[in-house]
């Protein structure tokens, strides 16, 4: 009778330690990676807005542009002016916006990527998550490697864009040669238009990639979570 009791007694304050080891495990490693999912989701949906709208932005610039040109000089009133510089440097603003986006995107996938890598090792799944990655990061890198043929004289056309802007802020009194200005800033602002569209594109696909990594292994911790529920350590004692 002593040792049945003594027998279940173990049983049971084994049984609590495991409840305890699975609580430790969700409070410390899974449900903080299922938040950093999320975060790293919602910055990347808004880089991917981001990239859409300069390309609109691009596009109003650029219509701006054939407008002012094709108005008499000597007419253009101050709103009209401040208003044509407001959409450039709404232009600006936004490349900057999105410069530090790519920063914390790529930051917040680094620390999720760490937090797999903890979890797989605490689970004892590393190389079924390995297998996962090395996949997944396959079809990232190469969804990369698409952008260098999307616009390969990109950074040559901002620096071009850079100057110009700044010409165009002082708004020579001399029509001629401001209109040599709009022309010459209408010839970058249309295939920056498309560049940031198809970057857009590309973008939302490396992001659905993601997303497709996320499924996997939030499915293979999720099954081994599972798994360790239903052993337990009572389970264990009668096998």
């Amino acid at each position: 009778m002593i040792l049945g009791t003594l027998f279940f007694s173990g049983v049971i304050e084994t049984y609590k330690n495991d409840m305890t080891s699975r609580k430790e495990i969700l409070d410390d490693y899974y449900r903080p990676m299922i938040a950093s999912q999320a975060n790293c989701q919602d910055i990347h949906s808004k880089l991917i807005n981001k990239y859409y709208y300069i390309s609109g932005a691009s596009q109003s610039f650029s219509d701006e542009i054939v407008k002012v040109s094709q108005m008499d000089w000597s007419k253009i009133t101050y709103p009209q002016a401040i208003l044509s510089k407001s959409i450039i440097e709404n232009f600006t603003e936004s490349v900057s916006q999105l410069e530090v986006l790519k920063v914390n995107q790529s930051k917040c996938f680094s620390e999720l990527r760490q937090r797999y890598n903890e979890m797989s090792i605490v689970f004892g799944v590393y190389n079924d998550y390995i297998k996962i990655v090395i996949n997944e990061n396959k079809k990232i890198n190469k969804l990369y490697q698409e952008r260098s043929v999307l616009m390969p004289g990109k950074e040559g056309l901002m620096d071009r864009y850079a100057k110009l802007s700044r010409e165009f802020f002082d708004f020579y009194e001399d029509e001629s040669r401001m209109k040599r200005v709009l022309h010459d800033m209408n010839d970058v602002a249309m295939p920056l238009s498309k560049y940031y569209y198809d970057l857009g594109g590309n973008e939302k696909m490396i992001f659905d990639t993601e997303i497709e990594l996320f499924n996997k292994v939030n499915e293979v911790f999720a099954r081994e979570l599972n798994e360790r529920y239903k052993r337990g350590y009572i389970s264990k004692w009668f096998l």
